[in-house]
């Protein structure tokens, strides 16, 4: 069975506005960015010591313990608060830049819990077509 796990992040990124003096704080890839895959603590440092939003399509949470903070099919996208963001680092056992897939690659910020960490999900091997 193959292990459906996330893949790192390959790259460097910026912590940087979403939006252009829109106030709120992403995980964007660039190739001058000072932060890798290698030591996602130092992105998430940065993140709470300015207290900042932060954009939910940068943040992953994966445990059941994050409960009222995992938001709703259709607002993936809401930011968090910088009181929110400290309540879901202060909740994680580990935090990861992983690679998403969506219309294009994207780096975000996983936060797993010992719940979830233990509960690692496997994909069923294809049956091979018989003709």
């Amino acid at each position: 069975m193959a292990d459906m796990t996330a893949k790192l992040w390959d790259g460097n990124v910026s912590v940087a506005e979403t939006k252009f003096d829109s106030g709120i704080y992403g995980i964007k890839s660039h190739k001058a960015g000072k932060h890798n895959a290698e030591d996602p603590a130092a992105m998430v440092k940065k993140l709470t010591d300015a207290k900042v939003p932060v954009d939910g399509w940068s943040v992953w949470l994966d445990g059941e313990e994050f409960g009222s903070l995992r938001r709703p099919k259709g607002q993936y996208g809401k930011p968090y608060t910088a009181a929110q963001f400290l309540k879901i680092v202060k909740l994680a056992d580990k935090v990861e830049l992983v690679a998403v897939r969506r219309r294009f690659p994207a780096p975000v910020l996983k936060f797993t819990t010992a719940t979830a960490a233990a509960h690692t999900t496997k994909a069923n091997p294809n049956a091979p077509r018989v003709l």
